[in-house]
């Protein structure tokens, strides 16, 4: 800073009143390039009482949608997995009365021993990172490792109308106050027994344009069921993009600003194609798993709809996904493309 001043004060010596005059602007961008190489040479700084608090992993999935009123919303998935932490602790508090193997069986191990709570929270941020809003439920969690379902899920509905800035935390407690807690001579709570968080930024809304044509993202999973679940939707969302071998998948989509005809309804054609790819990463687009067309119609300009696509004979692999909507009115279409991969 005292090199930088000191280089200031000798360009206004130079050139007089004449800086003043918008000749120094070199001098600026200068000293804003330097800052901008600074912060990315800059250190990530780690607190020094993060290592006394067992880590909770986190991943966060975002879909855009529109709602009856044209108006841009995003669904946030939190996903979390407390297993780690919750073992630590269990083993330095562990009730004479409940067997692990119990604990294990259990998709709510909250239910079980309920002083341990887990909360999800998502937080909003303005332009200058101040909070604009915050909310936060609890997560029933098991500790029983699936490769494809999280520890922990919560669902989060909030307005899209920017692309803001966000983050997403998981706390574990231990709300029993005779238990032994890790966090000693941390500014945590004494209930605090795991942490985890991810900063990050939203992707950019929805046009809400009525005369064109709208596709929500594609959200996967399999195990349609006839009532909507917990989370969302009437499936197991497959949020990693990951379906088990022999699963039929779920395609869940919905179609915006269709064109009403004089007889009171819209009609559109989705044509799905399910592409393999190597092991290379490539596409193999001479080498159609599946391709089909089908035909909707509704009675409104939008329809939303869970689509099951018979993918039982897929071998384990990686593939694309690919869907075309058409507006058969007007002719509009939109295209979504998603990769999943099917395990055993």
């Amino acid at each position: 800073f005292e090199n930088r001043l000191n280089n200031l004060r000798e360009r206004i010596l130079d050139q007089r009143q004449e800086v003043y005059s918008g000749l120094d602007l070199s001098f600026k961008a200068e000293s804003a390039e330097l800052i901008r190489q600074r912060a990315l040479q800059a250190p990530r700084q780690i607190s020094t009482n993060e290592a006394k608090i067992p880590q909770i992993p986190l991943q966060v999935y975002q879909y855009r949608f529109l709602d009856e009123d044209q108006t841009p919303y995003l669904v946030t998935f939190i996903e979390s997995e407390p297993r780690e932490a919750f073992m630590i602790d269990f083993s330095r508090n562990r009730p004479d009365d409940i067997p692990l193997a119990s604990l294990l069986r259990s998709d709510s191990v909250n239910v079980l021993v309920p002083q341990y709570v887990l909360e999800h929270s998502l937080q909003s941020y303005d332009s200058s990172w101040l909070i604009e809003n915050i909310k936060s439920d609890e997560a029933p969690f098991r500790i029983l490792r699936n490769e494809f379902l999280p520890g922990a899920l919560t669902v989060f509905t909030s307005p899209h109308n920017k692309r803001g800035q966000r983050s997403v935390s998981a706390e574990l407690k231990n709300i029993d106050p005779n238990s032994q807690s890790a966090a000693l001579d941390t500014p945590y709570p004494k209930s605090t027994r795991g942490l985890g968080s991810i900063h990050y930024r939203e992707p950019e809304p929805l046009l809400a344009n009525p005369d064109s044509l709208q596709l929500a993202d594609l959200v996967l999973g399999y195990d349609l069921r006839e009532e909507p679940s917990d989370h969302f939707l009437p499936f197991t969302v497959a949020n990693n993009q990951t379906i088990p071998w022999q699963e039929t998948l779920v395609l869940h989509f919905e179609v915006y600003n269709l064109a009403v005809q004089p007889n009171g309804f819209s009609r559109f054609e989705l044509t799905y194609r399910i592409l393999p790819i190597d092991e290379s990463g490539k596409v193999l687009t001479d080498q159609t798993e599946f391709i089909l067309t089908l035909n909707f119609t509704s009675e409104e300009n939008r329809l939303t709809e869970d689509l099951e696509i018979e993918t039982a004979d897929l071998n384990p692999g990686l593939y694309q996904l690919r869907v075309q909507i058409t507006d058969v009115h007007n002719s509009q279409t939109m295209n979504r493309t998603t990769r999943f991969e099917v395990l055993e």
